[in-house]
């Protein structure tokens, strides 16, 4: 009787011990396809972010460079295909957009030359002497996106104008103007706000497609919004000129 017993008790024990190890192969078992699933994620995103990059810098190769008024600028870049949207640094899935907006009225090679020339002044502070071109620029692209409401387009296509808005905001041009003109201050913290609540959207006022573009293209600082303000970034341009200042004073030297 006792030897039954203690063999009863040695099978519990070692039936015990058996679930315990297994629940400690699953748990490694599910630690592993987490950590493969975690490494893929991370893989994805290199091959992504590695691909936004060749992208970037392959898409502006081919200059054409016309001139205003004595001022240069970049008039049209040649692998752009008169596409605006690759012309910002876009995704695939906007650049596909401008591809069928003519349809509309919208985006076609005419306006891809006058926003590029927009852009392009507006990049150099030597603009900044016609101050009612540059409120004109503005209008321009705010009167395109009214346009887009009014006629009631796909609203890919407004979100494609309102980028470019607030990349042209950020232009050195912009931010002087807004400095220059006691009655335009004002209007830099407003743009600044819209930003902000299209990132935020705290009442949903914009849809979570737009929401998507506003947090990629701003919120995580691939502007110069956020980078232009940065000491680090400052500080490094800074060594950078010192180093090409010491390169050329020793070739000189030779």
């Amino acid at each position: 009787m006792m030897f039954q017993k203690t063999n009863m008790f040695s099978s519990l024990a070692y039936d015990s011990d058996e679930e315990e190890q297994q629940v400690v192969r699953n748990q490694l078992k599910q630690n592993k396809a987490t950590e493969k699933t975690e490494k893929k994620r991370i893989r994805e995103l290199e091959i992504r972010k590695q691909n936004d990059i060749n992208y970037i810098n392959g898409m502006k190769k081919h200059k054409v460079i016309k001139s205003y008024n004595g001022i240069s600028y970049v008039s049209e870049i040649e692998e752009d295909g008169f596409n605006i949207a690759r012309y910002l640094g876009l995704d695939r899935c906007l650049r596909n957009v401008v591809l069928s907006a003519p349809i509309y009225g919208f985006f076609g090679k005419d306006e891809y030359l006058k926003l590029v020339k927009i852009m392009e002044l507006n990049k150099n502070m030597r603009y900044l002497f016609y101050q009612e071109n540059i409120l004109e620029d503005i209008r321009y692209v705010q009167l395109k996106i009214e346009m887009c409401v009014i006629s009631r387009v796909p609203y890919d296509i407004r979100l494609i104008y309102e980028i470019f808005l607030t990349f042209l905001q950020d232009t050195v041009c912009v931010r002087g103007l807004f400095e220059i003109q006691p009655m335009f201050r004002h209007m830099k913290d407003i743009f600044r706000e819209e930003i902000k609540e299209k990132i935020e959207n705290p009442y949903g006022s914009i849809s979570e497609f737009e929401n998507e573009y506003y947090i990629k293209y701003f919120e995580i600082g691939k502007r110069y919004v956020v980078k232009r303000n940065n000491l680090k970034v400052l500080f490094k341009k800074y060594l950078r000129f010192v180093g090409k200042m010491m390169i050329l004073y020793r070739k000189s030297k030779k």
